[in-house]
């Protein structure tokens, strides 16, 4: 079961669009704007509706690959309930970027080559699911994204690129049991 998308960043005016709401924010986000989301440097949260019958949640974010390593710890609680305590859901974490190093040396013990190449594929969806022992029987849960920073360059003496945890939308779903008639 989906819930409301969240978008973040730019919005820029491009005039009407006559196309069903789904396949608008669709087509806002990957053909008709340049994406900018929002970059996380240390935590941001927000939250989300769901069925107290719920089998768990699933996150899914659209982002920048540009930005590397991009690693999170997750921490959810009821959103209802007043002194509810954080409990972690686990790393999100998306190893590498769209900046790889090749290396063909002409012999095969030849020297190393560290030839950069940024591929032009910059946007992808990550997801990331949430246990139903943390959401099950909840009307609402606030979910926390804290931002823990891996300093891995892309080889040794290249210099580290921004780290954040990048995001130009969030797709929020809760899973449910499908109803049977019993026949």
């Amino acid at each position: 079961m989906r819930t409301p998308t969240l978008w973040f960043g730019h919005v820029q005016d491009v005039g009407p669009l006559t196309v069903p709401t789904d396949r608008r924010t669709r087509l806002h986000a990957q053909h008709l704007l340049p994406p900018r989301g929002r970059i996380t440097k240390t935590a941001s949260g927000f939250t989300l509706k769901i069925s107290p019958k719920n089998l768990g949640a699933m996150l899914r974010r659209q982002l920048d690959y540009a930005f590397p390593n991009q690693r999170a710890e997750v921490f959810v609680k009821d959103a209802r309930a007043k002194n509810s305590e954080w409990k972690p859901a686990g790393v999100w974490y998306l190893a590498g970027s769209n900046t790889c190093v090749y290396s063909n040396p002409k012999d095969e013990l030849g020297e190393t080559e560290h030839i950069v190449q940024t591929s032009n594929r910059r946007f992808r969806d990550d997801k990331f699911l949430i246990s139903r022992k943390l959401t099950k029987g909840k009307r609402a849960i606030r979910v926390r994204l804290r931002f823990t920073p891996v300093q891995t360059p892309l080889f040794p003496g290249r210099p580290l690129g921004e780290t954040c945890v990048e995001r130009n939308a969030l797709y929020p779903y809760s899973f449910a049991m499908p109803k049977f008639d019993g026949r």
